[in-house]
């Protein structure tokens, strides 16, 4: 507990390791330990973040993955523009090529009680194209509880 409070989310910043804040008494906080730090551009990058234990042993492999993906959104959104009839530099307008890249690892440990509890409450990526990796047994990605 000690080591992952080094690299505690603080108030007001997203970046670092924790959970989502508490704003209020009936606010519904998420069954889910994160880790979210920018990855690209490498100037805009926390170091601290980059020396968390677990990282450190994947680090050339979470580098190699960044500058992959770094292509990936721009041939997806290539694809859209062309698909809605948009010139390409009409997209790049809206979505810089260079813009930053951010990468969230979300955990889900084990609950006592899982009936209770919900990965990740209802919610909107603020951003223009979320690219999603699950990397364990689990082979679903559920988008709607109860209809929700």
């Amino acid at each position: 507990m000690e080591e992952k409070k080094k690299f505690q989310k603080q108030e007001g910043d997203n970046e670092g390791y924790g959970q989502t804040f508490m704003v209020s008494e009936e606010q519904k906080l998420d069954w889910a330990d994160i880790l979210y730090m920018i990855t690209l551009p490498t100037n805009l990058r926390k170091p601290n973040l980059f020396k968390i234990p677990c990282l450190t042993q994947t680090r050339n492999a979470l580098e190699q993955y960044s500058t992959a993906l770094r292509e990936l959104p721009i041939k997806i959104m290539y694809k859209i523009s062309k698909a809605l009839g948009m010139k390409a530099e009409d997209m790049n307008l809206l979505f810089e090529e260079d813009g930053t890249e951010m990468m969230k690892i979300n955990y889900y440990p084990p609950c006592p009680q899982p009936v209770l509890v919900m990965g990740l409450c209802p919610h909107t990526d603020a951003i223009g194209l979320t690219i999603l990796l699950q990397v364990n047994e689990i082979e679903r990605l559920q988008i709607k509880k109860d209809g929700v």
